[in-house]
């Protein structure tokens, strides 16, 4: 549709692809207006809410507002919110309140569940999208190849196609796939894996040969099966045998041929959602609470009954009577048709042996965990002493006797979980305590399938005291920002400034990917920070078909690759180079011997430059532990597996640096009659602008944000550069050096119209001045140690703007005169 789509989630993220490919559908649009809901809550009250749909969607035969969750999350409301989230009869879900709100518009409205999404098939799409956004053309003769060879040996896999090094790319493939001159089916396996994907001319030549495109058995590797009545992550595969990770209990292991009938008889399929969320509370509630020891009894239990279904006396792993095969046996088809799960009959019932009846008073245990769950779960986060006192003291007014200190320690122990902490202590300090993704589905990339598919983008402040180049004084530390691709863990980009992370660093970060790479992430990871909400940011991601993804607050795990290689590039690099802040961590322990500020000999320019030789070549070919190589290798292996795609390039010229410069808020400035543009309270000009036909034309501009001296506009088909009438004092100033310099004089100018008679006013006004002041020589600083980043950056000097008469010339620090500030306008407001 060529429009920007907004999604909440990595379901809505698969609706939008799914619908994007859809020829049913003619258009979507994301969260197009609020529907005004009535229905009763869980408590049975009359609730009025506010609802956006997810999408509106339009199709031959009518529009209908669409709802997108996943299955978990709709199964769960169908059981809390009632009376709003109904299953239908057809096996899906509806929303009896959303289709009353559609139907007064005219609309219908429609639940719709992760389920009907194929994640393989969605992976596909994403995996083929750089060759829909710039079709790459593939020559007749290799066309024509390719073609005789799929016709000769229809379903031949691709990795017999790309055999023969240097004649058949993977791009030239995926090329044809995606222009649908070749076929391969999406929904079965994912396109990286060469040795599953076949080839076909088209879908009716797939449609006759069937076989061909089902899955084969290692496809089901690190997929969840449902077996006996449980679910199993197949771990491992190979010609003996087959392990099986349940989610509860030990591995079971099985020969390969046993298991390979088992799938082919139906016992051991894949998990559907309705699988791994058990109908009955109690299967969950029996599974959980058998021990180890119980697990392991079923599961020998478990083969020995399969084999007796399904296999021969040889698959028999124990040595029993046939009674006991016979009453194991019944014992699973009594749970199978109780449970659903015939596993459950085959635990042993040991744990339920003794006298398991509480002894104590039911009013103290009831007061008890009335106390843990009010007293206890509040975020005045009591001492336990305390809680417990009170419970004393309620089981006395109740005239009971209370449980002894020890029996109360135990209960407390045993209901303190997470979501217990976190009522007391809150989310962020919980965080660390909740589980992490242990396996995620075969078809769910962890960072990606291959390099440039995401990456991640984020800042943080080096433990690193710098100085001048000339002075020596000492500036502070300094800002990095790094540009990581997930897939093979290699460093893009690295960027250094004294600039707090702001949209000109995320710009610079974008030009040195472009200048070394050629090209933009197809998807980049950021945080909530708001200079990743820049426009100018946005805007350059939204030209180049970038997806910008905000990951969740206060969760650094889903950004922990880039949180990682920031501690590696201290602990290997930083903290090694005099200056370091390791020793201020303890700042009572700090003496002048160990100072960073005293230490301190870097320079900005030159940690830059042995910074950046760390990431691209000491990183670079080191060997990652997640990978088993080095990031560079497992990013050319990537690029060779996935096509290089070099239809995505990205020209770094002149063009594509003004894209990289912010702009205004309408992107315009208009040209008006013998002042030029006006921009930050004061107009630039060029030559041109005498022209009659310019006068009054709207043209769109930018401007450097390291040096407000010069203006670019885009007149007549091209970019001109426009200078300042306030050239002499702008040029080589930066905007943040701007904006100092804008609020010191308009402090100045409030202070100029009080009263001068009170002395204390007047002093107030010249410390403020002398503040101000201060703060603007410091930032003239740092925006001079980032001269020679910039210029490296721009493979040599910056050029200066023409001038109508003559050009000042750009002076050293010493050379330069200072700055009269009551020369320059007062600005508008900094924003």
């Amino acid at each position: 549709m060529r429009r920007t789509i907004q999604f909440e989630s990595h379901t809505e993220l698969g609706a939008i692809y799914l619908m994007e490919h859809d020829p049913a559908v003619l258009e979507f649009w994301d969260q197009p207006t609020k529907l005004k809901l009535h229905y009763r809550g869980p408590s049975g009250r009359r609730v009025t809410n506010w609802h956006p749909p997810d999408f509106l969607v339009l199709r031959p035969e009518g529009a209908s507002f669409e709802e997108w969750k996943l299955e978990e999350e709709l199964a769960r409301l169908v059981k809390e919110h009632t009376d709003r989230y109904q299953r239908h009869s057809s096996g899906g879900y509806r929303s009896a309140p959303g289709e009353t709100a559609a139907e007064a518009l005219g609309l219908l409205y429609r639940v719709r569940s992760s389920r009907e999404l194929s994640a393989i098939f969605i992976q596909n799409l994403m995996f083929l999208e750089d060759y829909w956004v710039k079709p790459l053309a593939v020559d007749d003769f290799h066309r024509h190849l390719l073609q005789e060879r799929v016709a000769a040996q229809p379903g031949v896999r691709l990795a017999e196609i790309l055999e023969p090094k240097g004649e058949i790319t993977a791009d030239m493939v995926y090329a044809l796939i995606a222009a649908e001159v070749l076929y391969a089916d999406l929904t079965a396996f994912p396109l990286g894996e060469h040795q599953e994907v076949r080839l076909f001319l088209d879908a009716a030549a797939a449609a006759s040969l069937p076989h061909l495109s089902l899955p084969s058995t290692p496809s089901l590797l690190h997929t969840s099966l449902a077996f006996g009545g449980r679910l199993f992550v197949l771990t491992e595969l190979n010609s003996q045998h087959a392990l099986l990770q349940g989610e509860f209990g030990e591995p079971i292991r099985l020969p390969r041929a046993f298991f390979q009938r088992l799938i082919e008889q139906g016992a051991i399929g894949q998990a559907t959602p309705l699988d791994a969320d058990p109908t009955r509370l109690e299967k969950r509630k029996i599974l959980s609470q058998a021990g180890p020891r119980a697990m392991k009894v079923a599961d020998t239990r478990l083969l020995a009954v399969q084999a007796l279904l399904y296999g021969t006396p040889e698959d028999l792993s124990v040595t029993v009577s046939a009674r006991t095969l016979r009453r194991w046996k019944a014992q699973y088809e009594a749970a199978e048709v109780q449970y659903g799960s015939g596993y459950l009959g085959l635990l042993p019932q040991t744990s339920k042996r003794g006298n398991r009846i509480p002894k104590s008073d039911p009013v103290a245990r009831e007061l008890l965990e009335k106390a843990i769950k009010q007293d206890y779960s509040d975020a005045r986060q009591r001492e336990k002493v305390t809680v417990y006192q009170s419970y004393v003291r309620a089981c006395e007014k109740r005239g009971v006797a209370p449980l002894t200190l020890r029996t109360f320690y135990r209960h407390l122990k045993k209901a303190t979980t997470t979501e217990t902490e976190t009522q007391r202590r809150g989310t962020r300090a919980t965080y660390p305590e909740q589980l992490p993704y242990l396996c995620l589905e075969y078809h769910t990339p962890v960072h990606g399938d291959r390099p440039f598919a995401i990456a991640h983008l984020d800042h943080t402040l080096l433990d690193i005291e710098l100085v001048a180049q000339t002075s020596g004084r000492n500036l502070g530390r300094p800002w990095a920002t790094f540009l990581m691709d997930a897939f093979s863990r290699r460093l893009l980009a690295v960027y250094l400034t004294f600039d707090p992370p702001s949209y000109r660093s995320c710009m610079m970060s974008i030009r040195i990917c472009v200048k070394r790479f050629g090209r933009m992430p197809q998807s980049l990871v950021v945080d909530g920070g708001k200079e990743f909400a820049s426009q100018y940011f946005d805007h350059l991601l939204l030209h180049h078909q970038c997806q910008k993804t905000i990951r969740p607050p206060a969760q650094p795990r889903f950004g922990s690759i880039i949180e990682r290689i920031f501690g590696t590039a201290h602990s290997t690099f930083l903290n090694n180079l005099l200056g370091n802040t390791q020793a201020s961590k303890v700042p009572r322990t700090v003496t002048r011997e160990v100072d960073p500020r005293r230490l301190a000999v870097w320079t900005l320019s030159d940690l830059y430059t042995y910074l950046c030789e760390w990431a691209y070549e000491v990183y670079d070919q080191m060997d990652h532990p997640a990978l088993g190589q080095t990031p560079r290798a497992m990013f050319l292996q990537g690029l060779a597996k996935s096509g290089e795609r070099n239809n995505r390039g990205i020209a770094y010229d002149d063009l594509f640096l003004k894209e990289t410069m912010p702009t205004s808020r309408s992107e315009k400035g208009k040209i008006q009659k013998g002042k030029g543009i006006k921009l930050f309270g004061h107009y630039y000009q060029n030559d041109l602008f005498a022209s009659r036909e310019l006068i009054g034309q709207s043209v769109p501009i930018r401007y450097d944000p390291f040096d407000l001296g010069v203006l670019y506009a885009f007149v007549q088909n091209q970019w001109l550069p426009c200078q300042s009438q306030f050239y002499a004092q702008l040029s080589g100033r930066s905007e943040r050096e701007l904006a100092i310099i804008t609020t010191e004089l308009r402090r100045s100018a409030q202070v100029d119209k009080g009263s001068h008679n009170l002395s204390a006013a007047r002093l107030a006004a010249f410390l403020e001045k002398a503040e101000g002041h201060q703060a603007w020589l410091l930032q003239r600083q740092k925006d001079l140690e980032s001269h020679p980043i910039l210029d490296m950056l721009a493979g040599g000097p910056r050029a200066a703007a023409p001038s109508k008469r003559s050009t000042p010339v750009k002076r050293s620090l010493e050379e330069r005169s200072p700055v009269n500030l009551a020369d320059v306008p007062i600005y508008g407001e900094y924003r």
